[in-house]
């Protein structure tokens, strides 16, 4: 009973970490922008704004045995969400971009699509 207890507390952060992401009809508003790519970062993570002058990151994590896209670090994407922003992110790859930047849409667009 106690190593239950204790293993249930232990696997709480990683629950609350592994959260979906909130169903509020748009999750972006196209077009991005983008911000930069995290140069000292073990993993990817590209960071954006919406035209609602929002800022988040994307991330892709390799940190499993299979890569995995987080949005802002603590979200799953669902199918729909990962579609809108495949099409957000292959609209900005249309943008002049630094080198980095255009790797990173291209690493993410391969995990999300």
């Amino acid at each position: 009973m106690i190593k239950m207890l204790i293993l249930a507390v232990l696997m709480l952060p990683f629950q609350l970490w592994a959260q979906p992401l909130p169903e509020d009809g748009g999750f972006i508003t196209p077009p991005l922008t983008s911000e930069g790519v995290d140069p000292m970062a073990e993993d990817l993570y590209l960071y954006l704004q919406d035209a609602k002058q929002r800022h988040f990151s994307v991330s892709v994590l390799h940190s499993s045995e299979e890569p995995q896209v987080w949005f802002d670090e603590k979200y799953q994407l669902n199918e729909n969400q990962a579609k809108q922003l495949a099409d957000a992110l292959t609209q900005l790859s249309q943008q002049s971009l630094s080198s980095h930047e255009q790797a990173a849409i291209s690493q993410i667009l391969r995990y999300i699509r």
